[in-house]
């Protein structure tokens, strides 16, 4: 009955995973909101598959653990570079290149002055939406980097070793984007996207909502047998 159930989540978790990558390679314009649910709904198919699968095999419970979120981090990692590199939702596309020159992009869509665009999107002229994605968005866009970077490297154990390395993923995203000159290069997109995935990382700390990632990854669980 495990391994039916099992098979069922599998085969659900690779059904939306392929509406996802239809609606992200053939779909133009496809709603950002749509891709992302259908990506969550794949992860927590594929999820419930592995730790039902994990739970018949107890002999590679680790493994099999391990690796399913290895496969949620890259996709995370496929879906975050299509959302700040090529999502045309967000006007953002390889043909933007040739819409400006590298002189206009810098003089539009760059900004090297920390909490200008932060400060802006506080105003009260400010559309809602606009603060929501521009803000919020950012916010969560790396917040996953504080869960899937101390969970699958073991030397990210301290939290400057997490904001370090966020910072550098990130600048190297903004400079992407400005050879690319896609989407904006912002100091404050560095500056939200690493403050986003640290503060996921501090609360993961709280002890009672480690407790339940503990459970959820089963990885301190099974090392704990172990011992």
């Amino acid at each position: 009955m495990k391994r039916i159930l099992c098979a069922v989540f599998y085969t659900m978790s690779l059904c939306f995973l392929v509406l996802f990558f239809i609606k992200t390679f053939f779909v133009i314009e496809s709603s950002a909101g749509l891709r992302l649910s259908l990506l969550l709904v794949s992860a927590a198919s594929g999820y419930i598959a592995s730790r039902i699968l994990s739970r018949t095999c107890p002999d590679r419970r680790y493994v099999i653990m391990k690796s399913t979120f290895i496969g949620l981090f890259l996709i995370y990692i496929f879906f975050l570079c299509d959302l700040v590199l090529f999502d045309t939702y967000f006007g953002r596309s390889i043909n933007s290149m040739s819409e400006l020159s590298f002189g206009e992009y810098f003089d539009r869509r760059v900004n090297l002055i920390p909490f200008s665009t932060i400060i802006g999107f506080f105003d009260r002229d400010a559309y809602i939406y606009s603060f929501i994605v521009n803000i919020i968005g950012n916010l969560f866009a790396f917040a996953p980097m504080g869960f899937f970077l101390p969970l699958l490297f073991k030397k990210i154990d301290r939290w400057y070793k997490l904001v370090l390395t966020v910072a550098v993923i990130v600048t190297a995203v903004e400079l992407l984007q400005l050879l690319m000159r896609t989407g904006s290069c912002d100091t404050d997109d560095l500056i939200l996207n690493t403050f986003g995935a640290y503060l996921a990382y501090i609360i993961l700390k709280i002890p009672v909502i480690k407790e339940l990632c503990d459970d959820i990854t089963v990885f301190n669980t099974i090392k704990s047998k172990h011992i």
